[in-house]
């Protein structure tokens, strides 16, 4: 039993790192509204609920980072930026894998 939990134990830290990581995403605001929210969703993903990466009031000329948590190597996201006066702005299909940064105008 305790031969098999080590098995166990050393499969899962060699899977996990592979199966998911951390990357640094921006948010750059040149959009002349403040930006109150930043949520994302993996587009593999079809029943989990989109991410808040972003809370706060990100005024224009300022920018954000954030860590957005890949598995699998799903690097597509769906983007929904909130503003302040309660309208919304969805970018789809954003590889983050590939884009260190988005610009809202």
């Amino acid at each position: 039993m305790v031969r098999l939990l080590c098995i166990l134990t050393i499969s899962t830290l060699m899977i996990s790192p592979a199966a998911a990581q951390e990357r640094a995403f921006g948010i750059v605001n040149q959009s002349g509204q403040v930006i109150a929210s930043v949520a994302v969703k993996a587009k593999a993903s079809v029943d989990t609920l989109p991410a808040v990466i972003f809370q706060g009031a990100l005024v224009q000329g300022d920018q954000a980072f954030a860590n957005i948590l890949i598995a699998d190597d799903a690097c597509v996201f769906d983007v929904t930026i909130g503003f302040a006066d309660g309208t919304q702005n969805q970018r789809n299909d954003i590889d983050v894998c590939q884009t260190d940064a988005i610009v809202v105008e």
